[in-house]
């Protein structure tokens, strides 16, 4: 009889031991869709944020920080974008995000309302790209032209690969 009771006791603790890990385990399994959601929301709002700076760095022709918050396509080479970058001289007045659509990981497409002196109001896309874990506006790609599609500068919206890859070998 002792045996028996001690076959039941050890059966209920077995039991319990699977239960709590099944139970541990599947709390993990949600907390981590809760998390993703999360990630995906904190991402999005990281795009925003660098879009919002770029937007206010634009007005004020702050090239210190247009530098740090984008790359160009069509003037690759850093130093080069940063010497172009002071020569603009056209004074933005609107930079406004309309729209924001997830492309891919590590990729986005912004759709900006832009106004200039010496442009009238236009909807611009601009790809957006984690490049080493910071967020960057792609620059120098016109979404809206119709250019050929093998060229860096097209307006075919590359994948998160091909920028990374075109902007991997460039001098800082």
């Amino acid at each position: 009889m002792r045996t028996n009771k001690k076959k039941i006791g050890l059966l209920i603790l077995i039991i319990l031991i699977l239960s709590g890990a099944f139970y541990l385990n599947y709390s993990n399994i949600n907390s981590k869709q809760v998390n993703t959601e999360e990630s995906e929301e904190d991402e999005e709002y990281l795009v925003r944020l660098v879009l919002y700076k770029y937007g206010i760095a634009a007005k004020n022709h702050d090239v210190d920080e247009l530098f740090q918050l984008s790359l160009d396509l069509s003037w690759p080479d850093r130093y080069q974008f940063k010497k172009n970058l002071k020569a603009l001289d056209d004074k933005i007045s609107k930079f406004e995000t309309i729209n924001l659509e997830k492309i891919e990981k590590d990729l986005y497409q912004a759709t900006v309302l832009v106004e200039a002196e010496f442009m009238a109001r236009t909807e611009m896309k601009f790809p957006v790209l984690n490049l080493n874990g910071r967020w960057k506006i792609i620059v120098g790609q016109d979404l809206d032209e119709n250019q050929q599609a093998t060229d860096p500068t097209s307006n075919v919206l590359k994948s998160a690969e091909f920028y990374k890859d075109y902007f991997s070998n460039l001098k800082r």
